[in-house]
Parts: structure tokens; sequence; C-alpha cells
């Protein structure tokens, strides 16, 4: 097979950032139609940019409204987004991750929520907090309502639902995403909720930075009492914690896809610093869906349905998941079983990295 190669300047439409070092483009999303017109829009971040234009690096994220020109080429300032999501303070990362969270309160016109975290952000409703991180979440009908009424700037006061890291340098927000419907309703013809994660790798349960991966369940009332107040990242309805000290899970996890057949969304989560099958080999752990049937539960990710080890000491398997679907358009999948494949990244590969 003979790789294709591609410039990246012959891209259809390219989005530049407005100063040195804005790091735009650390994370990426496309989150469905949220303005109406049955074209995509997406959402993209620099957690290092000056949204503000005050002359601070508190971090952005911008939502562009499809469809783009091809051959455009932007350069980007708040006047060629749609909405405009600033950060606050000089150095939180706002932006660091943003996600498409899918349709959490289940709407009547199915719109997407999204996601954006500040890793660094030092916020808590009645505490002194230092970089414990933070996580916004608007709601689809918020955006809709803001591109309707001409409003191009959203701030973190006009999140629908703002959930805090638990302690003192926590950085809660290293992954973020949405993992369809987890918890899937008993009954057909009761409505089906999205549901998401929100990874911490610096976390701390029974060990020193074994990190979490916290899962939200969405419902209609999602973004009826999580705004002012905000949630304890600890309030989740389950939670998934490293086995061991200095695992850091947290930073790659992916769902909504079902890897069995069964008409469940599965999760799989990365750990690539786990030392399960060598030191810092890396393991990703599957749960099968429904990944919980109780409300309010913790255990390790080595409870869960399955592990796989990498094979050689250094290997940081786990590093990226990705599904694979059908690759060779056969049937559904890369065996032709009928079922979807999954691909695990290990960046290191035996290699002291």
């Amino acid at each position: 097979m003979t790789a294709a190669q591609m410039d990246l300047a012959s891209s259809d439409t390219r989005i530049d950032g407005m100063d040195e070092e804005d790091h735009l483009g650390i994370s990426i999303s496309g989150i469905g139609d949220i303005d109406g017109d049955s074209i995509e829009d997406f959402l993209f971040s620099g957690w290092n940019s000056d949204g503000n234009q005050n002359g601070d690096r508190e971090g952005a994220a911008w939502l562009v409204l499809g469809p783009l020109s091809s051959g455009q080429a932007v350069d980007l300032s708040a006047d060629d987004a749609a909405i405009l999501f600033p950060g606050n303070v000089n150095g939180d990362r706002f932006g660091y991750r943003v996600s498409d969270l899918g349709d959490l309160d289940n709407d009547v016109d199915h719109l997407h929520e999204i996601g954006i975290t500040a890793t660094l952000v030092g916020d808590h409703p009645e505490e002194e907090r230092t970089e414990n991180g933070g996580v916004y979440i608007f709601l689809g009908t918020t955006l809709k309502d803001a591109i309707d009424e001409g409003d191009d700037r959203l701030d973190t006061d006009d999140a629908d639902i703002w959930i805090y890291g638990e302690a003192n340098y926590d950085e809660l927000g290293d992954g973020l995403a949405n993992l369809g419907d987890l918890d899937p309703p008993d009954e057909s013809t009761d409505p089906a909720y999205d549901d998401f994660a929100i990874g911490c790798t610096s976390w701390d349960d029974a060990d020193s930075q074994e990190g979490g991966v916290f899962i939200f369940y969405g419902s209609s009332s999602i973004g009826d009492s999580g705004g002012e107040d905000g949630w304890d990242v600890t309030q989740a309805q389950m939670i998934l914690s490293g086995d061991e000290q200095n695992d850091r899970i947290g930073d790659v996890f992916v769902g909504r896809h079902d890897l069995n057949g069964d008409g469940k969304n599965d999760l799989l989560i990365g750990a690539s610093n786990s030392s399960e099958g060598a030191t810092n080999s890396g393991t990703v752990y599957l749960g099968l869906g429904p990944v919980s049937d109780a409300i309010n539960t913790s255990k390790n990710v080595s409870d869960l349905d399955a592990s796989f080890y990498g094979r050689s000491v250094d290997d940081a398997a786990g590093s990226s998941l990705g599904i694979a679907g059908n690759l060779n358009n056969d049937t559904d999948s890369l065996t032709g079983d009928g079922y979807d494949d999954f691909l695990v990244g290990g960046k290191c590969n035996n290699t002291n990295c």
C-alpha cells in the first residue's frame, strides 16, 4: 500500500490564531447543527489565547457555524466566530479540552451540549482553591438562543453547568467526552439521554495520582441546578479510579459505540502509565454497557470487563484510542464479524519517552 501525502497548505479552509503561542487547535470538536440550518457546526480552542484581548493568556474557545467556503483562510478574531467563549484569569488554561457532549437533556430540537475545560482554574463556590480545575457546560438551547439573539459572547458565568475539581492541584479537565447513553432506559418508550465523562489525571483516591474518570448521566433536568453553585466532580453518578499510584488515568477514554453487538454503548479507558503488564507498558480497560446499574457507584478500572496490556516496558499502550468501524468496507468491521473494532495507540513502543 502506498501512503498518500498531502500538504496542510492545500486544506480547503484554514483558521489562524491571533497571536504567537496561542496554542490554537489544542482541541477541536464537531457539535452537530446548532443554528438549525441543516449544516454542521464546530468548536475549537486555544488554551493560551488572549480571548478577552486584555493582554492576558486566559484561554478561549470559538464556535463557528457551517458552511465554510472552500479556499477560505480566516485570521481568527472574535468577529470570525458565531460565539466567543473567553476564560477568566491569566493562566487558567481555559479551552484545554472542548467536546460535543451529545444531547444530555433530550430537548425538543435534540440540540447538542458542549463542554469546555479549564485545568488550572482555581474556583469553588465556598472555599479557596488553587488549580483544582473546572468544566463549563453550555446547553444547546443556550447556544441557539445566543445565536438567534446576536449574542456573540458567552462567559463562564453563562454556563448552564459548572463542575469543579475536588482538591487543590487536581487540574480537572484533562479529558472530556460524550459517552452516548451508558444507562439505557428500561422501557423502549422512555427517552434516552446521552451521558458524559470528565477525566482528572492528578486526582487522588486511595493512592497518589492514580487518576479518575467521572461519569455523569443525562436527564431532562440536568441544566437546572449546576450553574451558579456548581457541582463537585465527586458528585458524579459513577467514578472509575486508577488501580495504582501514578497510573494517572483520565486523559483518554472513548464511548458511544457498541463493541459486542448487544445494543448498548460500551466504554474504553486508556491508562498509558499503568504497569499492569510491565513497567509503564500501559493498559486499556473495557467496560461493557450498561457500565453501571447503580447510582453513585465507585470502582477501580480493573473491575471492568476486560483489560488489554502493553507488551513491553515503556510501551505506553492506551496513549490514544479510536473506534475503527468499517475500515475496509466489507461488513461493519475490520474482521467481517459485524462488530465495531477499536484501535490502541502506544506512543513509546518500548522506548523511554
